[in-house]
């Protein structure tokens, strides 16, 4: 029983590190949207014509989707 006690414990010390982590990778990538995130002409086009050949009817699948595309680019350390 000690074993395991311990196995837990190890893991909830993972856990909380794993955590911790990702709301630091989270605030970086908040801190990087702010100072801006740059998406090029040619990147927002294809996001159009994506959503434009799915069917999607006015601008908000754009909008959303170059939104996320930034949000991304900011979790992964680009801009």
């Amino acid at each position: 029983q000690v074993q395991s006690s311990s196995y837990a414990e190890e893991n909830l010390r993972h856990a909380e590190l794993e955590e911790l982590n990702l709301r630091t990778k989270i605030e970086m990538a908040r801190l990087q949207l702010k100072e801006g995130v740059r998406i090029s002409s040619k990147q927002i086009r294809y996001l159009c014509e994506e959503a434009t050949r799915y069917g999607c009817e006015g601008q908000r699948a754009e909008i959303f989707a170059t939104e996320i595309a930034k949000s991304s680019a900011a979790l992964d350390g680009r801009n």
